[in-house]
């Protein structure tokens, strides 16, 4: 039976321990889908999530939580924790981003399919960053015109990457948005998703990697990632 590696890499969102079931993560719902739709295939699904991250410590350990992985699919999630507004050190510029997806699309291996997916809608108001010091909070994002604007920044990049390198994008962003109700995607920290929320980003990247596959005659049948 082949076997496809998937490597979710990514922060919080892509390690989703505030989903405390872990078969109702979106990275196992994910595989579920995906077996059950293709069950001539073994999906191996790895979440190289590190809660609080930024993208530049997620590239520290790139090359063992990805390349060591020799991924047929990898999962993009990038744009969280770089502002740096409790740790002005860890700030990560928006050019260093670009930079770290560059130099990802120049050492994978080129039989691996990148998925890149945008950050999700936050609920500023319902931060914790806020709570706590709502004047600093706010004070602290008006240079870039807002906390949302902010994080806009890396989404866009993240966007512009995948459409320069005809990479399909996962607009976790967007559907939360035309949702009309992020509040029930979310855990109520105003950032991480649900049940729910994982089950629509599961979707999401299912949909996005079901283009991986063609089609014969209305059959799928299996496309060769080699």
């Amino acid at each position: 039976m082949k076997t496809i590696t998937i490597v979710g890499f990514g922060d919080s969102i892509t390690m989703d321990c505030h989903v405390e079931d872990e078969e109702k993560r979106w990275l196992s719902l994910l595989e579920r889908m995906l077996s059950e739709e293709y069950p001539n295939i073994n999906f191996n699904t790895i979440n190289s999530g590190v809660g609080g991250n930024s993208d530049r410590e997620k590239m520290t350990r790139y090359e063992y939580d990805v390349l060591a992985h020799a991924p047929d699919v990898l999962l993009i999630q990038f744009g969280g924790n770089n502002s740096g507004y409790n740790a002005p050190k860890r700030s990560v510029p928006v050019q260093e981003t670009e930079e770290y997806l560059q130099q990802i699309k120049n050492t994978i291996s080129d039989k691996s399919q990148i998925v890149v997916i945008t950050f999700p809608h936050v609920l500023w108001q319902k931060h914790k960053f806020y709570i706590d010091e709502p004047e600093k909070f706010i004070e602290f994002y008006k240079q870039y015109g807002g906390h949302e604007a902010r994080l806009n920044q890396y989404r866009e990049t993240l966007k512009s990457f995948a459409t320069k390198n005809n990479y399909p994008i996962v607009d976790l962003y967007k559907a939360m948005k035309e949702s009309n109700d992020v509040e029930s995607l979310q855990v109520g920290d105003g950032v991480h998703l649900n049940a729910a929320g994982d089950q629509l980003l599961a979707e999401l990247v299912f949909k996005a990697l079901d283009s991986f596959f063609v089609a014969s005659h209305n059959n799928r049948i299996e496309r060769d990632f080699g």
